[in-house]
């Protein structure tokens, strides 16, 4: 993932959760990228402590989301 200053970062699990999010039907919001988070950080991904970059991290969970629910849906994949 590539934060607005240019950051890259390696996010793992990331795949796995969108997929199992994906599974249970979550569409990509909110609330969605809440529970990214927790899972990610139960994965043992570093998440932020500040809240303005963890509100951009949010953020930018949900467009990686969105476009993992994008190529699900051009495949005919659903839940």
């Amino acid at each position: 993932m590539r934060f607005l200053d240019g950051t890259k970062v390696t996010v793992n699990g990331l795949n796995e959760i969108m997929a199992a999010l994906h599974g249970l039907g979550r569409p990509a919001n909110h609330s969605a990228a809440d529970e990214i988070l927790h899972l990610l950080k139960a994965a043992k991904n570093y998440i932020p402590a500040s809240e303005v970059v963890r509100r951009e991290y949010q953020h930018l969970l949900i467009e990686e989301y969105k476009a993992y629910l994008a190529v699900k849906d051009r495949a005919g994949d659903r839940p």
